[in-house]
């Protein structure tokens, strides 16, 4: 099996190998391409550590991911910016809106869906529920207006992966009244932000490329039980601190 590094991402035009929208954060990050003919000789590649190429017999594109992902060789990764303030804010057939304020980063973002969030859906006594899940990739996360280093930009497109991580709890019983319950929460993942859509054409030089952490506490609130035992999911929060 052919053993590919971050720092050097090999795609074939021949076989018609593109990233998966989405997928992950280095997949779409910006990246800087350079079309490489099977006659080329390996010695007047550029001279990156851990350089593979394919044996198709096809003219191949090797990806360089940028140095503000994965560093220059020998440099450490990024800290991660700690989110300070900002809430995910999700409500059964309703706006979804996710923003933050992490150091040199301030976003608010209209999602276009509720990733891997299941909201409405319906859970049982004797059940557990966990106020995680995950937004990413352009179809979440989609667009929104920004402020990074003291810059205004009214429409930036991202693509990601953020993660959150809570603990599961047991749904309440069932009962004539809504009812909520809170649980702690982490998050951590990997935002980027471009001027122009990476999905439908070159994106040009990301704006920004950033790893975000940050905990709080989430809420969500259950339906009164009517009819048949079980209550409905109609909302979640989650709001850092």
């Amino acid at each position: 099996m052919l053993s590919i590094p971050l720092s050097s991402l090999l795609i074939c035009a021949q076989t018609q190998i593109a990233p998966t929208r989405g997928a992950s954060p280095y997949e779409a990050a910006p990246r800087r391409a350079r079309a490489i003919s099977r006659a080329t000789p390996k010695k007047s590649a550029p001279d990156y550590e851990g350089c593979a190429y394919t044996r198709c017999g096809g003219v191949c594109v090797e990806w360089y991911l940028p140095d503000q992902v994965h560093g220059k060789r020998g440099d450490a990764m990024p800290a991660a910016l700690k989110i300070t303030s900002g809430s995910l804010c999700q409500i059964e057939n309703s706006f979804r809106s996710f923003n933050l304020s992490a150091g040199k980063l301030a976003l608010s973002i209209h999602l276009a869906d509720s990733g891997s969030f299941f909201i409405p859906s319906k859970k049982f006594p004797g059940e557990t529920y966990a106020c995680g899940g995950q937004l990413a990739g352009d179809q979440t996360l989609h667009s929104g207006n920004v402020d990074f280093n003291g810059a205004h930009q009214p429409l930036i497109w991202f693509t990601g992966a953020l993660k959150f991580v809570s603990q599961p709890f047991a749904v309440p019983a069932d009962g004539p009244s809504p009812m909520t319950k809170t649980a702690t929460f982490t998050m951590s993942g990997n935002l980027q932000g471009f001027l122009n859509n990476p999905f439908i054409g070159p994106p040009g030089p990301a704006v920004f490329d950033v790893t975000l952490k940050g905990k709080g506490v989430a809420t969500v609130r259950f339906s009164a039980t009517a009819g048949m035992s079980g209550r409905w999911v109609r909302s979640l929060f989650h709001q850092f601190e």
